[in-house]
């Protein structure tokens, strides 16, 4: 019987996070999502997803998260699995070609005269997902760790910014942070940049913002100097329900400011103002090619990796 394929809307969110669920059980995918969350990511990011229903069951799904086209290019992000029990009917390369194919017709509509990046993830070791990827298209680019640090007993290192000012994060600064988020990874080999309204979304409004738990650092004349952001989600990295997760989206330094000890000092003062607040555990991202060796920044202050994830791409030049 062939499936019934069909955009998702906010009716469906307890059928994905319910599929979502189920595919997390069988394997890490860092992407499960919440019924509230499913609804926010639709209304924040204009994320467009589909889902293959069989007998009236979710069973699968894929989409895409675009970016907003920057000034050489653009990243989109193509996302979606299947559920553990249905693995060999096809599903994968019906949704995966389906999102691809979605992914670049929204390109051809918005930018069609920029290059387009299209990026998707699997997890290290999965062959089939390997095999899967390669035949739409997809090449290896770079690797993602999963870390995690276990608050308990963890021995943090004093707080020491001298010459500059801690500044709990506000609404009233997020443009500020925006630009100044911009600017710390525009030596970053892949894009960082948001748009006013993503950026407000996801780091103001959204229900797994923590500002009790951002903050910033500023120099005399009032200036970012470096950045720490606090999320919790309703599903954590870690996969563990004992007790609290909140995860580091984003820590970053100006350029000009780098060298000082200044990142160490906001991941300390998060991880001692997080236990306070009885938190159990802090999780993160991070690309092992970043520039600034943040792998080893990481494991120094003492996070673990947990999880590989290999991302791939298709990088398509408009014709001419």
């Amino acid at each position: 019987m062939p499936f019934d394929v069909r955009r998702l809307d906010d009716t469906d969110a307890q059928d994905f996070a319910a599929l979502a669920a189920a595919i997390e059980a069988d394997h890490p995918t860092n992407l499960q999502l919440s019924a509230e969350e499913f609804i926010e990511i639709r209304e924040l990011a204009g994320a467009v997803i589909e889902g293959a229903y069989d007998a009236g069951e979710l069973v699968a799904w894929s989409g895409y998260l675009a970016q907003a086209p920057q000034g050489d290019g653009r990243r989109i992000q193509v996302v979606g699995d299947s559920h553990p029990d249905h693995v060999g009917r096809g599903l994968g390369t019906l949704m995966g070609a389906r999102a691809l194919a979605a992914a670049r017709a929204r390109h051809a509509i918005d930018a069609a005269e920029l290059p387009a990046t299209y990026v998707t993830r699997m997890g290290a070791g999965r062959t089939d997902q390997a095999r899967l990827l390669a035949s739409l298209g997809y090449r290896m680019e770079r690797y993602r760790f999963t870390m995690i640090a276990e608050l308990d007993g963890l021995e943090i290192p004093p707080v020491r910014h001298d010459g500059y000012g801690l500044v709990p994060f506000g609404p009233a600064d997020s443009e500020l942070l925006r630009v100044a988020h911009e600017r710390a990874f525009d030596d970053y080999p892949v894009p960082s940049a948001m748009t006013s309204d993503v950026w407000d979304g996801f780091m103001i409004r959204a229900r797994h913002t923590r500002h009790g738990l951002s903050s910033w650092l500023r120099n005399e004349s009032g200036d970012v100097a470096a950045y720490l952001f606090t999320h919790e989600y309703a599903a954590p990295l870690s996969g563990r329900n004992d007790g609290r997760e909140t995860y580091v989206p984003y820590l970053g330094t100006l350029p000009v400011h780098r060298g000082r000890g200044l990142a160490s000092a906001l991941m300390s003062h998060t991880l001692l103002a997080a236990r306070d607040q009885g938190v159990a555990r802090m999780s993160l991202e991070v690309d092992a090619h970043n520039p600034t060796g943040a792998l080893g920044f990481y494991e120094r202050a003492g996070f673990r990796t947990v999880a590989r994830f290999d991302e791939c791409t298709i990088t398509e030049r408009p014709v001419a």
